[in-house]
């Protein structure tokens, strides 16, 4: 779906917010050009405030008909904690960048164990799903701290 220069000009705002453990958040977030244009395997930088520190975090899952994407924050320093108690649905952010890094090669291997460990294995679900949508028979093993760390079940 192609974005008028107006929409993929237009500040990123959070435009959903969820509370998913004690320190956990899922954050949805409005930003056409990262939507349209990342990949399975790719991060975002967010700067929540002008004063705030560059925070990079993995995206999760995209919908470019919305023209948004979403991440999955812990909230363990200022720039993460920031982003989550100081922004509402609807509120502008001050910088978002990306889509970066290397994203994961899809193609068809036949089956594939995806790992993950912690509050990175977020980024594995768009991994897991390529590679599922590739026609691999796909399991997935995640190392964590405990059932309440469990933020997502598919």
């Amino acid at each position: 779906m192609t974005k008028s220069v107006i929409e993929l000009l237009q500040k990123p705002k959070v435009v959903g917010k969820k509370q998913v453990s004690p320190r956990g958040y899922f954050l949805e977030i409005y930003h056409p050009l990262v939507a349209n244009n990342a990949k399975p395997g790719q991060f975002v930088t967010v700067q929540a405030t002008e004063l705030s520190a560059r925070q990079p975090l993995q995206i999760v899952d995209t919908d470019p008909q919305r023209g948004t994407f979403s991440v999955l924050v812990e909230a363990y320093n200022r720039p993460t904690v920031e982003l989550v108690e100081l922004f509402a649905e609807g509120e502008e952010l001050f910088n978002v960048e990306g889509p970066s890094g290397n994203p994961f090669p899809v193609e068809k291997y036949g089956t594939v164990l995806v790992v993950g460990h912690g509050w990175g294995a977020g980024a594995n679900y768009p991994v897991a799903k390529a590679l599922a949508d590739a026609g691999n028979e796909v399991y997935v093993a995640l190392v964590g701290g405990g059932r309440e760390n469990i933020y997502c079940e598919k």
